[in-house]
């Protein structure tokens, strides 16, 4: 049996509505029965959840995307919460009149898992029904149920903007979000990848020097001078040191360093992309955006022709709906067709644990329990030992990120811990 157009469908509601709209949109179903609570219930719950925001974020990209199909509430108030029974009770009578041969499908999500047991005595007695559930980590399909036809359960026209929306924020702000894959809206009608193919070779080189070059060796280190003072070291200490340095001569300071490299690697000087004129300098602190495209690029390298995900931006700009203001930016961000968010955050310098923990929150906000907040760490390997004051700042980022239970990724091993990640 083809798992389409099917006539009942139940959803719960969840802060992570994007399984939801996944689920609705492979089944096309008919009628939708919203498991959700009554507010008096809600009241009584923790700060944060919010089921009339979430039932509201469902319906408005539905109702975008002209996706009408006859939608029932079935609320759960706190009585019903203790004693499963009434729960059970409740279910029943919004579905009595659904014969047992068409089939009910229940889509469980995380958190749901104490209703599951209702959910499940009820099928016992209609066995056409299916009960299904999309595992967080391996991103399968668990189901119950006699019909053992596989499951579509992803999007191929899945978008930062609906994966947003789903959750309560917009992406209306793109003048500084750089596309490398997918579109931003579904109504984008030219993917707009907004990057300079030279830019991605020159950091693809630039990669590949800090990699093969930026050790011990004498022969890699540069040495230049501002006024009487004299700075040496290798090319990434003395990019990260960039930020320490007084911001009247910071400019002057980059535009010396990536002078002395290009002089070490000829080959980065025979690409036409013209570093000191870039975005990247016109910043206050240009060592992080550096990073960010250092890193972003070798992950585009992983991503590029990978069908699983669909979209990758980098300084992706997120705002909650309701205050109008900019709530996180995302350093670099992936969304795969099961809509998952995989969020990077870059840092050249410290790394709080405060903020490490608002990023963790955020992602978690933006993709539910499928969200993957990773540190990337401008660290080559583990263990690196860099000029004191310098690795001291790094080394505390690290364990600030694993305070915060952050993975992190060390710069030689992006690719392959990328590939691991997405599958």
């Amino acid at each position: 049996m083809e798992h389409k157009n099917v006539e009942h469908l139940v959803i719960f509601s969840t802060l992570n509505q994007i399984t939801n709209y996944i689920a609705i949109k492979n089944l096309k179903p008919k009628n939708i029965y919203n498991i959700t609570f009554d507010q008096g219930f809600a009241d009584t719950l923790k700060q944060g959840i919010d089921p009339k925001k979430w039932d509201d974020n469902l319906k408005n990209v539905l109702n975008d995307e002209n996706i009408k199909p006859k939608r029932k509430n079935i609320e759960i108030k706190q009585c019903m919460y203790i004693d499963l029974e009434k729960f059970k009770e409740e279910l029943e009578k919004n579905i009595e009149y659904v014969d047992e041969d068409t089939p009910i499908y229940w889509h469980i999500t995380g958190g749901q898992r104490i209703f599951a047991i209702a959910i499940h005595d009820i099928v016992k007695k209609r066995p056409n029904d299916i009960i299904f559930y999309l595992e967080g980590n391996s991103e399968k399909i668990i189901y119950i149920g006699k019909e053992k036809t596989k499951f579509e359960y992803e999007l191929k026209d899945l978008d930062f903007s609906t994966a947003f929306k789903l959750m309560g924020y917009n992406t209306e702000d793109l003048d500084s979000t750089r596309i490398l894959k997918g579109k931003i809206k579904k109504n984008d009608k030219n993917e707009k990848l907004k990057y300079d193919k030279n830019e991605m070779k020159f950091y693809h080189r630039l990669y590949d020097w800090i990699i093969n070059n930026d050790g011990e060796k004498t022969k890699s280190h540069i040495a230049f001078s501002i006024g009487d003072k004299k700075f040496e070291g290798t090319f990434k200490k003395l990019l990260l040191e960039s930020n320490s340095i007084n911001r009247t001569i910071r400019q002057e300071f980059l535009k010396k360093l990536f002078e002395e490299l290009e002089k070490k690697s000829p080959s980065l000087k025979k690409i036409e992309y013209n570093f000191i004129n870039s975005d990247e300098m016109k910043m206050e602190f240009p060592a992080g955006y550096i990073f960010e495209k250092l890193t972003g690029y070798q992950i585009y390298k992983v991503v590029e022709d990978n069908t699983r995900i669909l979209g990758m931006a980098m300084s992706l700009k997120v705002y909650n709906e309701e205050g109008g203001h900019s709530t996180d930016e995302l350093d670099i961000a992936l969304l795969t067709n099961t809509g998952r968010i995989i969020n990077f955050e870059c840092k050249s310098g410290s790394l709080k644990g405060d903020n490490a923990k608002s990023h963790k929150f955020t992602t978690y906000s933006l993709s539910g329990v499928f969200g993957a907040p990773i540190f990337l760490t401008p660290l080559t390997y583990k263990g690196e030992k860099l000029e004191k004051e310098l690795d001291k700042k790094l080394h505390s980022a690290c364990k600030a990120a694993d305070r915060a239970n952050l993975e992190k990724i060390y710069l030689k091993d992006i690719k392959e811990k990328v590939k691991k990640l997405i599958g």
